[in-house]
């Protein structure tokens, strides 16, 4: 009996800041600000709390992935479609983990990378004849995307993918710990039940992950 071969993908969103907000936040000069006014990724966590509508959900993101991949591979991306799962997603942490055939493992890595922006999602034909005859090049701006994806790593089995999202989500939650420690002692309160809530939502992540098989 042969084994299914699979690979698993841990997807990163990086957010787009809005060049407006980069130029009101540095004090820059005149003959730079051109510069300035690209936009640029930010991987701050705390973008992500402040801008949350940037963030798409987990239905809207695999939708847009279907037909990026459609899009970008017509007929024979549908099968693709048929076998790829979205194993896990977290949008406040920025994390999703992809399961796909390993045949199919650098189309999908492909479809990632050129997401299709809200706009192109709602502007794509409907249907394969229509998408045959469309006029390509709807993928070249993606700067209105809001988020940019990128591929962390990618593992030939559960486990390894499992371990590589943990520690990618310590890592995580150790930058919000040390940022609310900082932020309640500057207020001079205690950091306890900021700790203990940070350390509780990492442990039911946690839990979440190592059930995924």
């Amino acid at each position: 009996m042969v084994r299914f071969k699979t690979r698993w993908l841990l997807v990163k969103f990086d957010v787009m800041e809005d060049p407006s907000l980069c130029r009101s936040r540095s004090s820059v000069p005149s003959s730079t600000a051109s510069s300035k006014s690209r936009p640029r990724i930010s991987r701050d966590t705390n973008v992500i709390m402040d801008r949350p509508m940037l963030l798409p959900s987990k239905k809207e993101f695999v939708s847009r992935l279907r037909r990026t991949i459609v899009w970008s591979f017509g007929l024979s991306g549908e099968p693709i479609n048929a076998q790829i799962l979205v194993k896990f997603y977290d949008a406040s942490n920025r994390l999703a983990l992809i399961r796909c055939p390993r045949k199919y493992c650098d189309k999908v890595r492909a479809a990632v990378t050129l997401l299709l922006t809200p706009q192109q999602h709602q502007q794509l034909p409907t249907t394969l004849e229509e998408v045959a005859t469309a006029s390509g090049g709807s993928n070249s701006n993606n700067n209105n995307n809001g988020i940019v994806c990128s591929i962390q790593s990618i593992h030939g089995s559960a486990r390894t993918a499992k371990i590589a999202t943990i520690r990618m989500l310590r890592s995580i939650y150790q930058q919000k710990l040390k940022i609310a420690i900082q932020e309640e002692q500057q207020d001079k309160g205690s950091p306890e039940a900021m700790t203990k809530k940070l350390c509780q939502k990492l442990q039911d992540l946690m839990g979440t992950i190592q059930s995924i098989n």
